[in-house]
Protein backbone atom coordinates (compact mmCIF):
# COMPACT_ATOMS: atom_id res chain seq x y z
CA UNK A 1 0.00 0.00 0.00
CA UNK A 2 2.88 2.77 0.97
CA UNK A 3 4.62 2.20 -2.27
CA UNK A 4 1.55 2.38 -4.21
CA UNK A 5 0.63 5.28 -2.88
CA UNK A 6 3.97 6.72 -3.12
CA UNK A 7 4.22 6.19 -6.34
CA UNK A 8 0.73 7.57 -7.00
CA UNK A 9 1.19 11.33 -5.24
CA UNK A 10 4.77 11.72 -7.52
CA UNK A 11 2.59 10.79 -10.65
CA UNK A 12 0.09 13.48 -9.45
CA UNK A 13 2.75 16.23 -8.65
CA UNK A 14 0.52 17.16 -5.69
CA UNK A 15 1.93 15.32 -2.34
CA UNK A 16 -0.09 17.05 -0.34
CA UNK A 17 -1.09 13.77 1.67
CA UNK A 18 0.97 10.88 1.32
CA UNK A 19 1.62 7.52 2.75
CA UNK A 20 5.32 7.80 3.80
CA UNK A 21 7.62 9.73 2.04
CA UNK A 22 7.16 10.10 -1.61
CA UNK A 23 10.84 11.62 -1.98
CA UNK A 24 10.15 14.31 -4.05
CA UNK A 25 12.29 17.54 -3.35
CA UNK A 26 10.53 19.94 -0.81
CA UNK A 27 11.26 24.21 -0.85
CA UNK A 28 13.00 25.55 1.66
CA UNK A 29 11.57 25.74 5.60
CA UNK A 30 9.57 22.47 4.34
CA UNK A 31 9.21 18.92 5.95
CA UNK A 32 6.72 16.30 5.20
CA UNK A 33 5.56 14.43 8.77
CA UNK A 34 3.59 11.76 9.60
CA UNK A 35 0.12 13.99 10.18
CA UNK A 36 -0.36 12.40 13.29
CA UNK A 37 2.68 14.02 14.79
CA UNK A 38 0.77 17.77 14.07
CA UNK A 39 -2.75 16.45 14.82
CA UNK A 40 -4.53 14.48 17.40
CA UNK A 41 -6.10 11.44 15.05
CA UNK A 42 -9.42 10.32 16.34
CA UNK A 43 -12.77 8.42 15.02
CA UNK A 44 -16.65 9.24 15.31
CA UNK A 45 -19.26 6.81 16.91
CA UNK A 46 -22.91 6.65 16.18
CA UNK A 47 -24.83 6.44 19.56
CA UNK A 48 -27.35 3.44 19.18
CA UNK A 49 -30.56 3.75 17.27
CA UNK A 50 -32.23 1.29 19.80
CA UNK A 51 -32.53 3.97 22.48
CA UNK A 52 -34.62 7.17 20.98
CA UNK A 53 -33.57 8.63 24.42
CA UNK A 54 -29.82 9.62 22.98
CA UNK A 55 -31.71 11.66 20.22
CA UNK A 56 -32.95 15.28 19.35
CA UNK A 57 -30.47 16.92 22.10
CA UNK A 58 -28.64 20.13 21.35
CA UNK A 59 -25.49 18.49 20.11
CA UNK A 60 -24.96 18.43 16.49
CA UNK A 61 -23.69 15.04 15.39
CA UNK A 62 -22.53 14.95 11.62
CA UNK A 63 -23.82 12.16 9.33
CA UNK A 64 -22.95 11.89 5.64
CA UNK A 65 -25.53 14.33 3.87
CA UNK A 66 -24.05 17.02 6.54
CA UNK A 67 -20.59 16.69 5.02
CA UNK A 68 -21.44 16.42 0.93
CA UNK A 69 -24.10 19.83 1.59
CA UNK A 70 -20.81 21.23 3.38
CA UNK A 71 -17.90 20.11 1.51
CA UNK A 72 -14.76 22.06 1.47
CA UNK A 73 -16.03 24.19 4.19
CA UNK A 74 -17.19 25.27 7.40
CA UNK A 75 -20.22 23.23 9.13
CA UNK A 76 -22.09 24.71 11.68
CA UNK A 77 -25.91 22.88 12.30
CA UNK A 78 -26.50 19.37 10.96
CA UNK A 79 -29.60 17.57 10.24
CA UNK A 80 -29.75 15.38 13.06
CA UNK A 81 -29.13 15.97 17.21
CA UNK A 82 -27.75 14.07 20.33
CA UNK A 83 -27.79 14.32 23.78
CA UNK A 84 -25.28 14.41 26.62
CA UNK A 85 -26.53 11.44 27.89
CA UNK A 86 -26.18 9.80 23.83
CA UNK A 87 -22.51 11.25 24.62
CA UNK A 88 -22.05 9.88 27.81
CA UNK A 89 -23.25 6.03 27.27
CA UNK A 90 -21.40 5.62 23.58
CA UNK A 91 -17.66 6.25 21.97
CA UNK A 92 -19.08 9.52 20.50
CA UNK A 93 -16.80 12.70 21.90
CA UNK A 94 -17.64 16.14 21.36
CA UNK A 95 -14.44 17.54 19.14
CA UNK A 96 -13.64 21.07 19.50
CA UNK A 97 -14.08 24.01 17.17
CA UNK A 98 -11.64 23.69 14.13
CA UNK A 99 -11.59 20.19 14.14
CA UNK A 100 -10.93 18.71 10.54
CA UNK A 101 -13.33 15.60 9.27
CA UNK A 102 -12.79 13.41 6.36
CA UNK A 103 -15.76 10.94 5.35
CA UNK A 104 -13.54 7.03 4.73
CA UNK A 105 -17.06 5.41 3.88
CA UNK A 106 -20.00 5.92 1.92
CA UNK A 107 -19.26 8.54 -0.11
CA UNK A 108 -15.18 8.80 0.31
CA UNK A 109 -13.26 12.05 0.35
CA UNK A 110 -15.69 14.77 1.79
CA UNK A 111 -13.65 17.25 3.91
CA UNK A 112 -15.52 19.84 6.32
CA UNK A 113 -14.04 22.02 9.09
CA UNK A 114 -15.82 22.46 12.63
CA UNK A 115 -17.14 25.92 12.92
CA UNK A 116 -18.39 24.85 16.73
CA UNK A 117 -18.14 21.78 18.87
CA UNK A 118 -20.10 18.85 17.21
CA UNK A 119 -19.95 14.91 17.37
CA UNK A 120 -19.57 12.96 14.14
CA UNK A 121 -20.53 9.18 13.25
CA UNK A 122 -18.40 6.46 12.54
CA UNK A 123 -18.03 7.45 8.82
CA UNK A 124 -15.35 9.94 9.32
CA UNK A 125 -11.88 10.32 10.86
CA UNK A 126 -10.96 13.28 12.43
CA UNK A 127 -8.08 15.79 13.32
CA UNK A 128 -7.28 18.17 15.95
CA UNK A 129 -4.19 20.54 14.95
CA UNK A 130 -1.54 21.05 17.13
CA UNK A 131 -0.31 24.63 16.68
CA UNK A 132 2.08 23.56 14.39
CA UNK A 133 -0.93 23.11 11.77
CA UNK A 134 -3.26 25.07 10.70
CA UNK A 135 -7.05 23.38 10.50
CA UNK A 136 -7.39 25.32 7.30
CA UNK A 137 -4.22 24.31 5.82
CA UNK A 138 -5.08 20.65 6.70
CA UNK A 139 -8.80 21.59 4.68
CA UNK A 140 -6.41 22.66 1.67
CA UNK A 141 -4.20 19.76 1.56
CA UNK A 142 -7.22 16.87 1.70
CA UNK A 143 -8.96 19.09 -1.20
CA UNK A 144 -6.42 19.10 -3.20
CA UNK A 145 -5.97 15.32 -3.29
CA UNK A 146 -9.57 15.74 -4.78
CA UNK A 147 -10.82 12.03 -5.99
CA UNK A 148 -7.51 10.74 -5.90
CA UNK A 149 -8.51 10.43 -1.85
CA UNK A 150 -10.24 7.16 -2.41
CA UNK A 151 -6.84 5.71 -3.81
CA UNK A 152 -5.85 5.22 -0.16
CA UNK A 153 -8.97 2.93 0.32
CA UNK A 154 -9.56 -0.37 -0.24
CA UNK A 155 -13.04 -2.53 -1.84
CA UNK A 156 -14.53 -2.40 -5.22
CA UNK A 157 -18.08 -1.74 -4.52
CA UNK A 158 -17.97 0.24 -1.62
CA UNK A 159 -14.21 2.37 -1.02
CA UNK A 160 -13.37 2.42 2.06
CA UNK A 161 -10.26 4.21 3.77
CA UNK A 162 -9.42 2.03 7.15
CA UNK A 163 -7.72 3.26 9.68
CA UNK A 164 -4.48 2.00 9.60
CA UNK A 165 -3.83 3.59 6.52
CA UNK A 166 -5.09 6.97 7.81
CA UNK A 167 -2.88 6.70 11.07
CA UNK A 168 0.02 6.35 8.25
CA UNK A 169 -1.18 9.89 6.29
CA UNK A 170 1.88 12.39 6.02
CA UNK A 171 1.58 15.78 5.29
CA UNK A 172 3.78 18.27 3.57
CA UNK A 173 4.36 21.25 5.90
CA UNK A 174 6.02 24.17 5.07
CA UNK A 175 6.34 27.27 8.16
CA UNK A 176 3.38 28.07 9.78
CA UNK A 177 3.14 31.61 8.69
CA UNK A 178 3.36 30.65 5.30
CA UNK A 179 0.26 28.26 5.88
CA UNK A 180 -1.88 31.02 6.00
CA UNK A 181 -0.38 32.60 3.56
CA UNK A 182 -1.06 29.96 1.60
CA UNK A 183 -4.33 29.30 2.72
CA UNK A 184 -5.56 32.96 2.07
CA UNK A 185 -3.92 33.04 -1.62
CA UNK A 186 -6.33 29.89 -1.91
CA UNK A 187 -9.35 31.73 -0.50
CA UNK A 188 -9.21 34.27 -2.54
CA UNK A 189 -8.41 32.82 -5.91
CA UNK A 190 -10.97 30.02 -5.07
CA UNK A 191 -13.60 32.79 -4.24
CA UNK A 192 -12.82 33.99 -7.79
CA UNK A 193 -13.22 31.10 -9.47
CA UNK A 194 -16.54 29.96 -6.93
CA UNK A 195 -18.32 33.30 -8.74
CA UNK A 196 -17.55 32.58 -12.24
CA UNK A 197 -18.64 29.14 -11.46
CA UNK A 198 -22.25 30.43 -9.88
CA UNK A 199 -22.75 32.40 -13.15
CA UNK A 200 -22.25 29.69 -14.95
CA UNK A 201 -24.10 27.63 -13.57
CA UNK A 202 -27.41 29.97 -14.36
CA UNK A 203 -26.94 29.19 -17.59
CA UNK A 204 -29.10 25.85 -18.48
CA UNK A 205 -32.02 27.93 -16.75
CA UNK A 206 -31.55 30.72 -19.40
CA UNK A 207 -31.20 28.38 -22.37
CA UNK A 208 -34.12 26.67 -21.09
CA UNK A 209 -35.88 30.30 -21.45
CA UNK A 210 -33.72 31.45 -24.49
CA UNK A 211 -35.42 28.38 -26.38
CA UNK A 212 -39.15 29.03 -25.07
CA UNK A 213 -38.85 32.84 -26.06
CA UNK A 214 -37.50 31.70 -29.66
CA UNK A 215 -40.79 29.09 -29.89
CA UNK A 216 -42.87 31.43 -28.66
CA UNK A 217 -41.60 33.84 -31.46
CA UNK A 218 -41.82 31.57 -34.35
CA UNK A 219 -45.34 30.49 -34.07
CA UNK A 220 -46.93 34.14 -33.54
CA UNK A 221 -44.95 34.89 -36.59
CA UNK A 222 -42.13 36.95 -35.47
CA UNK A 223 -39.26 35.31 -36.56
CA UNK A 224 -40.57 35.47 -40.30
CA UNK A 225 -42.25 39.11 -40.14
CA UNK A 226 -39.26 40.26 -42.89
CA UNK A 227 -39.65 37.18 -44.94
CA UNK A 228 -43.45 37.74 -45.59
CA UNK A 229 -42.24 41.22 -46.24
CA UNK A 230 -40.27 39.91 -48.69
CA UNK A 231 -42.74 37.38 -50.21
CA UNK A 232 -45.20 40.94 -50.37
CA UNK A 233 -47.90 39.03 -47.96
CA UNK A 234 -50.54 41.54 -47.21
CA UNK A 235 -50.66 41.79 -43.49
CA UNK A 236 -53.86 42.91 -42.71
CA UNK A 237 -56.03 42.41 -39.17
CA UNK A 238 -54.11 39.51 -37.53
CA UNK A 239 -55.99 35.79 -36.89
CA UNK A 240 -56.73 35.24 -33.24
CA UNK A 241 -57.31 32.46 -31.01
CA UNK A 242 -57.84 31.89 -27.47
CA UNK A 243 -58.09 29.47 -24.30
CA UNK A 244 -59.24 28.82 -20.93
CA UNK A 245 -56.38 26.81 -19.22
CA UNK A 246 -54.14 27.03 -17.34
CA UNK A 247 -55.45 30.25 -17.54
CA UNK A 248 -57.08 32.76 -19.93
CA UNK A 249 -55.10 33.46 -22.56
CA UNK A 250 -55.07 35.19 -26.64
CA UNK A 251 -52.78 34.09 -28.94
CA UNK A 252 -52.34 36.47 -32.28
CA UNK A 253 -50.67 35.51 -35.66
CA UNK A 254 -50.16 37.17 -38.89
CA UNK A 255 -53.62 37.55 -41.46
CA UNK A 256 -52.29 34.63 -43.83
CA UNK A 257 -52.10 32.38 -41.30
CA UNK A 258 -55.23 29.93 -40.58
CA UNK A 259 -57.25 29.71 -37.39
CA UNK A 260 -57.82 25.44 -36.84
CA UNK A 261 -57.90 22.49 -34.18
CA UNK A 262 -54.95 20.11 -33.13
CA UNK A 263 -57.24 17.78 -34.26
CA UNK A 264 -57.45 18.88 -38.38
CA UNK A 265 -53.93 19.09 -38.40
CA UNK A 266 -52.62 15.87 -36.73
CA UNK A 267 -54.11 12.44 -36.08
CA UNK A 268 -53.07 10.79 -32.77
CA UNK A 269 -52.69 6.98 -32.48
CA UNK A 270 -51.84 5.26 -29.30
CA UNK A 271 -49.67 2.34 -28.85
CA UNK A 272 -50.26 -1.31 -27.88
CA UNK A 273 -49.47 -3.78 -25.30
CA UNK A 274 -49.09 -7.53 -25.37
CA UNK A 275 -48.39 -9.30 -22.37
CA UNK A 276 -45.47 -9.01 -20.67
CA UNK A 277 -45.05 -13.14 -20.86
CA UNK A 278 -43.71 -12.39 -24.55
CA UNK A 279 -40.69 -9.79 -23.77
CA UNK A 280 -37.50 -10.83 -24.95
CA UNK A 281 -34.38 -9.35 -24.40
CA UNK A 282 -31.99 -10.49 -27.36
CA UNK A 283 -32.56 -9.54 -31.42
CA UNK A 284 -33.90 -12.66 -33.52
CA UNK A 285 -35.21 -12.64 -36.84
CA UNK A 286 -38.91 -13.30 -35.58
CA UNK A 287 -38.48 -10.53 -33.33
CA UNK A 288 -39.38 -6.58 -33.62
CA UNK A 289 -37.64 -3.99 -31.03
CA UNK A 290 -40.98 -3.19 -28.39
CA UNK A 291 -40.42 0.60 -27.90
CA UNK A 292 -40.80 2.38 -24.66
CA UNK A 293 -40.20 5.62 -23.33
CA UNK A 294 -37.13 5.13 -21.60
CA UNK A 295 -35.45 3.53 -24.52
CA UNK A 296 -34.92 7.36 -25.92
CA UNK A 297 -33.24 7.75 -23.20
CA UNK A 298 -30.69 4.53 -23.11
CA UNK A 299 -30.20 1.19 -24.86
CA UNK A 300 -30.10 -0.55 -21.43
CA UNK A 301 -32.65 -2.42 -21.23
CA UNK A 302 -33.83 -2.97 -24.72
CA UNK A 303 -37.26 -4.90 -25.09
CA UNK A 304 -38.57 -7.32 -27.69
CA UNK A 305 -41.51 -9.05 -28.66
CA UNK A 306 -43.15 -11.76 -31.52
CA UNK A 307 -43.53 -9.60 -34.98
CA UNK A 308 -47.00 -11.29 -35.22
CA UNK A 309 -47.93 -9.76 -31.63
CA UNK A 310 -46.99 -6.20 -32.87
CA UNK A 311 -49.79 -3.51 -33.35
CA UNK A 312 -48.82 -0.19 -33.44
CA UNK A 313 -45.03 0.82 -35.64
CA UNK A 314 -43.19 3.75 -35.89
CA UNK A 315 -40.12 4.89 -37.52
CA UNK A 316 -37.07 6.77 -36.70
CA UNK A 317 -38.64 10.21 -37.98
CA UNK A 318 -41.83 9.86 -36.88
CA UNK A 319 -42.85 12.09 -34.02
CA UNK A 320 -43.62 10.20 -30.63
CA UNK A 321 -45.26 11.59 -27.23
CA UNK A 322 -45.22 10.50 -23.75
CA UNK A 323 -48.17 10.14 -22.74
CA UNK A 324 -47.44 9.36 -18.83
CA UNK A 325 -44.08 10.80 -16.86
CA UNK A 326 -42.56 12.22 -14.94
CA UNK A 327 -41.99 14.53 -17.25
CA UNK A 328 -45.21 14.01 -19.19
CA UNK A 329 -45.83 14.98 -22.59
CA UNK A 330 -41.85 14.23 -23.91
CA UNK A 331 -42.30 15.10 -27.79
CA UNK A 332 -39.15 11.82 -28.69
CA UNK A 333 -38.44 10.48 -31.98
CA UNK A 334 -35.32 8.46 -33.25
CA UNK A 335 -36.67 4.72 -33.07
CA UNK A 336 -37.72 2.22 -35.01
CA UNK A 337 -39.86 -0.35 -34.07
CA UNK A 338 -43.46 -1.39 -32.12
CA UNK A 339 -44.61 1.08 -29.58
CA UNK A 340 -46.07 0.65 -26.58
CA UNK A 341 -49.49 2.26 -24.87
CA UNK A 342 -46.76 4.60 -23.04
CA UNK A 343 -46.24 6.63 -26.14
CA UNK A 344 -48.92 8.41 -29.10
CA UNK A 345 -47.61 8.73 -32.31
CA UNK A 346 -48.61 12.22 -33.70
CA UNK A 347 -49.21 11.74 -37.54
CA UNK A 348 -48.77 15.07 -39.64
CA UNK A 349 -51.75 15.92 -42.35
CA UNK A 350 -48.96 16.81 -44.90
CA UNK A 351 -51.50 18.93 -47.29
CA UNK A 352 -51.52 20.87 -44.17
CA UNK A 353 -48.05 20.73 -41.88
CA UNK A 354 -44.88 20.01 -42.74
CA UNK A 355 -43.98 17.20 -40.18
CA UNK A 356 -40.78 18.90 -38.83
CA UNK A 357 -42.39 22.26 -38.29
CA UNK A 358 -45.46 19.95 -36.15
CA UNK A 359 -42.07 18.02 -34.29
CA UNK A 360 -41.07 21.75 -33.21
CA UNK A 361 -44.73 22.90 -32.28
CA UNK A 362 -45.25 20.33 -30.04
CA UNK A 363 -42.86 22.00 -27.85
CA UNK A 364 -44.53 25.02 -28.14
CA UNK A 365 -44.27 26.03 -24.54
CA UNK A 366 -48.09 27.40 -24.17
CA UNK A 367 -49.00 23.71 -25.63
CA UNK A 368 -47.40 21.75 -23.20
CA UNK A 369 -48.87 24.30 -20.16
CA UNK A 370 -52.40 23.57 -21.76
CA UNK A 371 -51.71 19.71 -21.71
CA UNK A 372 -49.97 19.49 -18.26
CA UNK A 373 -52.79 21.41 -16.41
CA UNK A 374 -55.28 19.16 -17.49
CA UNK A 375 -53.58 15.94 -16.87
CA UNK A 376 -53.59 17.37 -13.49
CA UNK A 377 -56.81 19.07 -12.80
CA UNK A 378 -58.63 16.00 -14.30
CA UNK A 379 -59.57 13.35 -11.40
CA UNK A 380 -59.08 10.04 -12.68
CA UNK A 381 -56.89 11.25 -15.95
CA UNK A 382 -53.50 9.51 -16.00
CA UNK A 383 -51.27 11.19 -18.61
CA UNK A 384 -51.85 13.36 -21.51
CA UNK A 385 -55.94 13.65 -22.08
CA UNK A 386 -55.99 12.70 -25.94
CA UNK A 387 -59.25 14.70 -26.56
CA UNK A 388 -57.63 17.61 -24.18
CA UNK A 389 -54.77 18.01 -26.78
CA UNK A 390 -56.92 17.75 -30.38
CA UNK A 391 -58.92 20.76 -28.86
CA UNK A 392 -55.92 22.58 -28.66
CA UNK A 393 -56.25 25.82 -31.12
CA UNK A 394 -53.35 25.96 -33.80
CA UNK A 395 -52.71 29.45 -35.76
CA UNK A 396 -50.89 27.65 -39.04
CA UNK A 397 -48.52 29.47 -40.75
CA UNK A 398 -48.55 28.95 -45.09
CA UNK A 399 -46.12 25.79 -45.95
CA UNK A 400 -43.66 27.78 -47.69
CA UNK A 401 -43.64 29.33 -44.02
CA UNK A 402 -43.37 26.29 -42.27
CA UNK A 403 -40.22 25.65 -43.66
CA UNK A 404 -38.86 29.27 -43.17
CA UNK A 405 -39.51 28.80 -39.68
CA UNK A 406 -38.08 26.13 -38.93
CA UNK A 407 -34.85 26.67 -40.68
CA UNK A 408 -34.82 29.85 -38.59
CA UNK A 409 -35.79 28.17 -35.34
CA UNK A 410 -33.16 24.90 -35.41
CA UNK A 411 -30.62 27.88 -36.43
CA UNK A 412 -31.29 30.05 -33.36
CA UNK A 413 -31.44 26.84 -31.18
CA UNK A 414 -28.26 25.74 -32.82
CA UNK A 415 -26.69 28.75 -31.47
CA UNK A 416 -27.84 29.15 -27.97
CA UNK A 417 -26.99 24.74 -27.37
CA UNK A 418 -23.47 25.82 -28.51
CA UNK A 419 -23.25 28.48 -26.28
CA UNK A 420 -24.37 25.86 -23.65
CA UNK A 421 -21.76 23.52 -24.49
CA UNK A 422 -19.38 26.58 -23.89
CA UNK A 423 -20.35 26.99 -20.32
CA UNK A 424 -20.50 23.47 -19.74
CA UNK A 425 -16.37 23.62 -21.30
CA UNK A 426 -15.88 26.77 -19.29
CA UNK A 427 -17.20 25.10 -16.10
CA UNK A 428 -14.81 22.06 -16.34
CA UNK A 429 -12.08 24.24 -17.01
CA UNK A 430 -12.48 25.78 -13.63
CA UNK A 431 -12.86 22.73 -11.97
CA UNK A 432 -9.03 21.78 -13.77
CA UNK A 433 -7.70 25.26 -12.53
CA UNK A 434 -8.70 24.95 -9.09
CA UNK A 435 -6.33 21.56 -9.01
CA UNK A 436 -3.82 23.26 -10.67
CA UNK A 437 -3.82 25.54 -7.72
CA UNK A 438 -3.80 23.80 -5.24
CA UNK A 439 -1.09 21.57 -6.72
CA UNK A 440 1.00 24.38 -7.02
CA UNK A 441 0.29 25.92 -3.73
CA UNK A 442 1.54 22.09 -2.27
CA UNK A 443 4.61 22.79 -4.97
CA UNK A 444 5.51 25.41 -2.92
CA UNK A 445 5.05 27.76 -6.24
CA UNK A 446 2.28 29.80 -4.89
CA UNK A 447 3.22 31.74 -2.49
CA UNK A 448 6.95 33.58 -1.74
CA UNK A 449 9.11 31.59 0.98
CA UNK A 450 10.55 33.86 3.64
CA UNK A 451 14.25 32.40 4.73
CA UNK A 452 13.34 34.33 8.44
CA UNK A 453 10.55 32.31 9.42
CA UNK A 454 11.25 28.89 11.75
CA UNK A 455 11.28 25.60 9.54
CA UNK A 456 8.47 23.63 9.78
CA UNK A 457 10.92 21.02 11.18
CA UNK A 458 12.40 23.55 14.29
CA UNK A 459 8.55 23.96 14.82
CA UNK A 460 7.96 20.49 15.04
CA UNK A 461 11.16 19.34 17.55
CA UNK A 462 10.12 22.17 19.51
CA UNK A 463 6.75 21.14 19.69
CA UNK A 464 7.99 17.37 20.40
CA UNK A 465 10.88 18.80 23.15
CA UNK A 466 7.59 20.87 24.61
CA UNK A 467 5.53 17.22 24.95
CA UNK A 468 8.25 15.26 26.28
CA UNK A 469 8.96 17.79 29.47
CA UNK A 470 4.87 17.70 29.69
CA UNK A 471 4.03 15.33 32.52
CA UNK A 472 2.04 12.49 31.73
CA UNK A 473 -2.08 13.01 32.66
CA UNK A 474 -3.20 9.56 34.16
CA UNK A 475 -5.92 7.86 31.97
CA UNK A 476 -8.72 6.42 33.68
CA UNK A 477 -11.53 4.10 32.52
CA UNK A 478 -14.53 5.55 31.79
CA UNK A 479 -17.55 5.04 34.04
CA UNK A 480 -19.94 2.08 33.01
CA UNK A 481 -24.03 4.33 32.49
CA UNK A 482 -26.17 3.11 35.20
CA UNK A 483 -28.83 0.45 33.77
Amino acid sequence: MSGRAASDDVISGRCAISVGNPGTALPGGWTRAPLTSVADLGTGHTPSRKHPEYWNGDIPWIGIRDAGAHHGGVINDTLQRINQLGLDNSSARLLPKDTVCLSRTASVGYVIKLGRAMATSQDFVTWSCSEALDPDFLMQALLAEGADIRRFGEGSTHTTIYFPEVKAFHITLPPLPEQQRIVAKIDSLTGKSKRARDHLDHIPRLVEKYKQAVLAAAFRGDLTREWRRTQQVLEETPVQAEIEVPYRQSFTAPSSWRRMRFEDVCTIEGGSQPPKSNFEYAPAAHLIRFVQIRDYKSDERVTYIPKALARRFCSADDIMIGRYGPPIFQILRGIEGSYNVALMKAVPNERLIEREYLYRYLNYPALRSYVEFEAQRTAGQDGVNKRHLLAWPVLLPPLAEQCQIVGRVDQMISWIERLASEATSARKLIDRLDQALLAKAFRGELVPQDPAEEPASALLMRIRAERGAAPKAKRGRKAKAEA
